[in-house]
């Protein structure tokens, strides 16, 4: 666990501050994501409820008793609970979508920000660097970037499934 610890903040150490700041947004998108999958699947029992039920019993969820449904129809109960589980899983998936487009978007910023930082290096560097150095070595350093954006994703994967868990 402590040498997982010490390749974070060695990974953490690479990104700036700005995509430091963003790291720590992602972590509050991710909790959002993670309630809405809680919400997304709380909803459904209630929905399997009115459909599998005559006379659907609401006494087990306690946020819905300040709600008189007992007024209500059970196709009008019907129709509103499919409708809220459908608005639910449209935002959700909406929400989602934006999270790995965002996510994308960070991944490949990181990428091209490492790469750009190492290919000045290497082109900042004295004539006989170059010439004792092989081009193919310094090519293949510039494109194992994708090698710490894989870390930075894994790290985010695992934060995600974490909070799910």
């Amino acid at each position: 666990m402590l040498k997982n610890l010490n390749h974070l903040t060695r990974i953490k150490s690479l990104l700036s501050l700005k995509q430091q700041k963003e790291l720590y947004f992602f972590i509050i998108l991710f909790l959002i994501a993670a309630f809405l999958e809680t919400i997304g699947i709380s909803l459904v029992i209630p929905v399997l409820n009115v459909l599998s039920q005559e006379n659907p019993n609401f006494s087990n969820y306690p946020f819905l008793n300040k709600i008189n449904l007992n007024e209500v129809s059970k196709n009008e109960l019907l129709i509103i609970s499919v409708f809220l589980l459908m608005c639910v899983y449209t935002f959700k998936v909406l929400f989602l979508s934006f999270l790995a487009y965002k996510e994308t978007k960070f991944l490949a910023g990181i990428k091209s920000q490492l790469s750009k930082k190492i290919f000045s290096i290497y082109l900042n560097n004295s004539y006989s660097f170059h010439l004792q150095t092989n081009s193919a070595q310094l090519i293949r350093d510039i494109i194992d970037i994708r090698w710490i954006m894989l870390a930075v994703k894994a790290f985010m994967l695992i934060f995600t499934e974490t909070i799910l868990l």
